[in-house]
Parts: C-alpha cells; structure tokens; sequence
C-alpha cells in the first residue's frame, strides 16, 4: 500500500468518486459541447468538417436543437483559413436547406489570415474580429471555429506533439 503522500495540494486533482455536477457548467449543445471548452473535429479531406461546423454554428445561433439536442443560444463565428468561398458555400446550402432566408442569424465569417504559431499579435486580431463579430451582431460569440488547423499553426505541423504543444499554449 502506497503511504499518503504530504504534498498532494501542488496539484489539481478530482478522483472519480468524488466528482459532482455542476449545475453552472452551461453547455453549447447538450451533452456534446460545454460552454468554454476546446472542441477539435478531426476527418480526412472532403469529409465534411466544414458542412458540420457551418451546421453546429447556425443551430448554436438559432438555439434550435442540433442532433436532437437542445442548444444555448448565442452568436457564432467561422475563420475561412482556407478562404471565405468554401464556408459561404457550405452556409449557402445550409440556409437555404433550413428555409432561413432573412432570418437574421447572428453567425459571420472571417476570412482573415491567422497564425497563432509564431506571434500573439494573430491572437490578439482573432479577438478584435470577435468583438467586432459581437457588436454587428448585437450578441455574445459563443462559439467560434478556426478552419482549419495546419492553416492556424503554419509551419507547424499538426501530427507532431511539440507544435501542437505550443498551439495549446497560445490558447
């Protein structure tokens, strides 16, 4: 049997047993994702990605259920890394698919180039972007994509440990 050890304050610890729900964690969409948590959608190209992000920020905008599950309501945005066409293609369809002519959805789209491996300066402009979001909007941005990765951390490479170590630093 392992003694006590004196010096287990150092560090953040929360053991199975005596986890509790917290009742102020609010989640984006109930039982997928929480408010403030960091969400990475993996998939080979043409998989997708792009068509379910669109599709997670106008169900998270509308506060309409996403997969059958209910969603807090709030404002959404997309940075195109790859270009703006693709995404606008894909909220096109979704728009129309949905019947949300005219709607006002409070979602946008950036199509600013970022790059959150080598300077915080990137960092800083993705949050005056999300202010600025925010004040045409008339909301709070709740949910934000950064499509894709390897265009967020370029030069870096997105299967190596130590980049992606740092990425996870500068967020």
């Amino acid at each position: 049997m392992l003694n006590q050890a004196s010096n287990l304050g150092k560090f953040e610890l929360k053991f199975f047993d005596e986890l509790k729900f917290d009742p102020t964690q609010q989640e984006l969409i109930s039982g997928l994702i929480g408010q403030g948590t960091l969400v990475d959608i993996a998939g080979p190209p043409g998989g997708g990605k792009t068509a379910l992000c669109a599709y997670l920020c106008t169900s998270i905008a509308r506060g309409s259920e996403c997969f059958g599950r209910p969603t807090l309501k709030g404002g959404t945005l997309i940075f195109a890394l790859e270009g703006i066409a693709v995404t606008k293609k894909r909220c096109l369809a979704i728009r129309k698919n949905m019947e949300l002519e005219n709607t006002n959805v409070p979602f946008a789209i950036s199509g600013e180039s970022l790059n959150f491996s080598n300077t915080k300066s990137d960092v800083d402009r993705a949050i005056e972007i999300i202010r600025a979001a925010e004040i045409k909007l008339g909301t709070t941005i709740k949910f934000v994509v950064f499509d894709t990765l390897s265009r967020l951390i370029s030069g870096g490479d997105e299967n190596s440990a130590k980049d992606m170590s740092a990425f996870n630093c500068v967020l």
